[in-house]
């Protein structure tokens, strides 16, 4: 099987000499079952197709490590490096789980939210919130998970809280409250409600 360097940084000879490879290969094996004479040689034909079989295989495996290098997105937030690692399900919304968790007293930031199924009807999330000065983090993170379990089904969620030195991103919240005011998030009672009894902590 030829060697090729997979990394992004390989060479345009190394990857030229893995293309030609891969034709040679493909190209014996084709000989190999088109050839009249073969066709009563069990041996050859055998070889045949066990080389077309491990031909398949590898690139399957190139594919699959191609795709591995994707950017992680919204709905893949780990990337695509696990193939066994469920996306977020549908009918999760990032931007309402990011709005809700922005309007909890005392958060000016929110950043590296993933959110994933662990099974069809069992979520999981990591999230880091940034919170003003001298704000009591574990309340918050204490409110943030009830909120995520409550409004959003999320049964396992780790949330890390840091208070913010800076404040510069303040004024980021006071803008994005004005998206939410507009949704009419004020009138949506349950999430009032929820917010209301997690200040209670």
């Amino acid at each position: 099987m030829p060697f090729f360097n997979l990394n992004k940084n390989g060479s345009s000879h190394e990857k030229k000499c893995f293309n030609n490879r891969c034709d040679l290969e493909e190209s014996i094996a084709v000989d190999y079952l088109l050839n009249e004479n073969n066709e009563s040689n069990l041996a050859i034909m055998t070889d045949a197709f066990h080389m077309i079989s491990d031909l398949s295989s590898f690139l399957v495996s190139i594919l699959a490590i191609r795709l591995s290098r994707r950017q992680p997105n919204i709905r893949h937030s780990y990337g695509f490096q696990r193939a066994e690692m469920e996306a977020s399900p549908q009918f999760v919304s990032h931007d309402k789980i990011y709005k809700n968790l922005l309007s909890l007293p005392n958060v000016v930031g929110i950043h590296s939210l993933r959110v994933w199924a662990l099974k069809s009807d069992t979520l999981a999330a990591t999230v880091h919130l940034e919170l003003e000065e001298n704000s009591d983090a574990n309340k918050v993170s204490i409110m943030a998970q009830h909120l995520l379990a409550k409004i959003h089904r999320i049964r396992f969620s780790t949330v890390q809280s840091h208070c913010n030195q800076f404040k510069n991103n303040i004024k980021n919240k006071n803008e994005f409250l004005v998206e939410i005011n507009e949704e009419g998030i004020e009138n949506n009672k349950e999430l009032q409600t929820t917010i209301n009894s997690l200040e209670k902590f």
